[in-house]
């Protein structure tokens, strides 16, 4: 008797004699016109509504309190089929999704969609067991009771099932899902409160957006270069392909790298679109360069690191291999992608390294210079060493020497297998050569000079010349004090230079001090040629040359006020210590003098 309350509350009509039929769409009996509408109770008794559908449970159907129960207010069940994209060719899973579904007893609702687009292939998973399907054309009715009269809730947005579609229509196209009300009225039942009562439904269509299939069987990819990649577009049915470069056949081969694009057309007309990129990788292995061994020892050769695969010629596979003998070395390098790379080494023997050294010319005249050259073999680095064995030059094969006296030099050549010396030697020479002791004669006296140790003599010129410039005694009468120069020839053609002064006495000079040394070494004591006496004489000239008679300075009116005084320099350059020579005019008579320069 509890029970028949609870249906009469419900409005259902008592019929033990029937049962739920799963294959007959939902509809209303004789007497009820439209769904959820007040019915006259007595023309309502054999409509069959999702509430009549409890198997061995008498019913009366009265839809007055069905009303009743949607005007209390009831929270809709929410149904939407999932919109989302589908590949033209394959099939699309559609979920059907639930909101609100709590302690729902029965349902019934209806789908129907474009057979020319889309193809219902499968229904799989259905969360309340039970459910009947009613398939036909294009549509699908839905129905489910619960048996027991239980209700069954469902988590918000969980799927009640999954819908299989084969997508048919071209890319860019889209087909709907919509919710079918001409077959059957959209209905749900819910427990509340132990009845059972009609609550609305709000329910949401799908539309499928069709999209191209995947043609290339990569995407964005790469190739090893030098090379190449062949790809064959993936279109069941197609018959007319079009690649980016122009290439009209389903399979095509690249070799360099850029953003390529295919376009597929099938039977039906319908275009489909693929790319990709394709990059080069130009994987280069670092070069060996070619190298040497030591004779009778080992070598480790070692290509560039990081690499997972390394196969040499030898058999080996780390990046470093030890050969032990000249010979052709190859290496085969794989990286993460599976490129290859390839290098070969050249090992040859190195020999011990070999040294001579000559010298050009092998004999100096004191100040003269001579070139040594260097001849070397498989060295590697050569240095030239002075006779106590210290280093002078390094790299070059050639020096420069001008040695004071006469030595040796020597020659270092080495390799990472050993060292080799030469040595050379240079001699300096030397002869006494001399032109006379200093003399004096008097005014208006001839004199004999006499210059000796040379094969050959040239007397320089002077304000008083020689008789014979080519002798070595050549006579001279000079009116006033002189030097006179002379240029030796002696072994080897080497020359020296020497001085005579010779004094005339009863100069008018004798009033000025003659000056033979200067020490500009800047301690203001001697730093300049001063003569005392001479700030007198306005009208003077002084001259100095070197011991080869050249004219190092020369100044008019010299050691006047105003005059600067000369610091033995030449062109702005401080001149080297040794013999200079002089002339200082003074009003017509002149006092010629040997000068030393000395700095220390």
């Amino acid at each position: 008797m509890a029970s028949k309350m609870i249906l009469l509350a419900a409005g259902l009509t008592l019929d033990s004699r029937r049962s739920f039929v799963h294959h007959r769409p939902f509809g209303y009996g004789a007497g009820c016109t439209q769904p959820h509408a007040p019915a006259d109770p007595v023309h309502c008794t054999r409509r069959r509504s999702i509430l009549s559908n409890f198997r061995g449970i008498p019913v009366l159907l009265c839809s007055i309190l069905i009303a009743r129960a949607l005007a209390a207010g009831a929270q809709p069940v929410t149904v939407e089929v999932a919109s989302g994209p589908a590949v033209t060719g394959e099939v699309a899973v559609v979920p059907v999704l639930a909101r609100n579904f709590t302690d729902i007893a029965s349902f019934q609702f209806s789908l129907s969609w474009d057979t020319s687009k889309i193809e219902l292939a499968e229904i799989t998973d259905w969360q309340v067991a039970g459910v009947v399907a009613g398939l036909g054309a294009g549509r699908a009715s839905f129905s489910w009771f619960s048996a027991g009269g239980q209700g069954v809730t469902l988590a918000d947005g969980a799927s009640l099932a999954w819908l299989s579609f084969l997508a048919k229509a071209c890319p860019g196209d889209s087909a709907g899902i919509v919710f079918d009300t001409t077959q059957v009225a959209i209905e749900f039942t819910q427990v509340n409160g132990g009845q059972l009562q009609a609550i609305p439904a709000e329910v949401l269509p799908s539309r499928l957006a069709f999209r191209s299939p995947a043609l290339l069987p990569v995407q964005d990819t790469f190739f090893c270069a030098p090379g190449a990649i062949s790809l064959e577009a993936d279109c069941a049915g197609c018959i007319r392909f079009l690649w980016s470069d122009g290439n009209l056949s389903p399979a095509n081969t690249f070799e360099s790298a850029g953003h390529y694009a295919v376009t597929a057309e099938n039977a039906d007309g319908c275009i489909f679109s693929d790319s990709l990129f394709l990059q080069a990788d130009t994987f280069g292995l670092q070069a060996l360069p070619d190298t040497a061994v030591c004779p009778a020892t080992s070598l480790m050769i070692t290509a560039q690191a990081g690499y997972p695969h390394y196969i040499w010629s030898t058999g080996d596979t780390l990046p470093a291999v030890q050969v032990s003998g000249p010979g052709e070395y190859a290496v085969t390098v794989v990286n993460n992608r599976g490129c290859t790379a390839a290098d070969t080494v050249k090992v040859e023997e190195a020999g011990l390294p070999l040294a001579h050294v000559f010298a050009d010319p092998s004999s100096l005249c004191p100040g003269d210079s001579a070139r040594l050259y260097a001849d070397v073999t498989d060295a590697e680095t050569i240095t030239w060493l002075d006779a106590g064995g210290s280093p002078l030059q390094q790299g070059t094969e050639l020096m420069v020497v001008a040695p004071d006296s006469s030595t040796f030099f020597m020659l270092a050549a080495s390799n990472a297998c050993g060292a080799d010396t030469a040595q050379a030697e240079v001699s300096v020479i030397r002869f006494g050569a001399s032109a006379g002791a200093d003399t004096c004669i008097a005014k208006g006296s001839s004199l004999q000079l006499n210059a000796s140790g040379g094969t050959a003599y040239q007397w320089l010129g002077s304000e008083y010349p020689v008789d014979d410039p080519d002798i070595p005694n050549p006579a001279v009468q000079p009116e006033d004090s002189t030097i006179f120069i002379v240029e030796i020839t002696g072994p080897g053609g080497c020359t020296v230079t020497d001085t005579v002064h010779v004094a005339v006495a009863g100069d008018p000079l004798a009033a000025i001090k003659p000056i033979n040394l200067i020490t500009p070494n800047g301690d203001g004591k001697n730093d300049a040629l001063y003569f005392p006496g001479l700030a007198k004489f306005a009208r003077n000239r002084l001259s100095v040359w070197n011991r080869w008679g050249v004219l190092v300075f020369h100044a008019e009116g010299y050691q006047l006020s105003d005059g600067e005084l000369w610091e033995g320099t030449h062109n702005g350059k401080p001149l080297p210590e040794g013999d200079y020579y002089y002339a200082l005019d003074v009003g017509g008579q002149v006092l010629r003098r040997h000068l030393m320069i000395i700095r220390e």
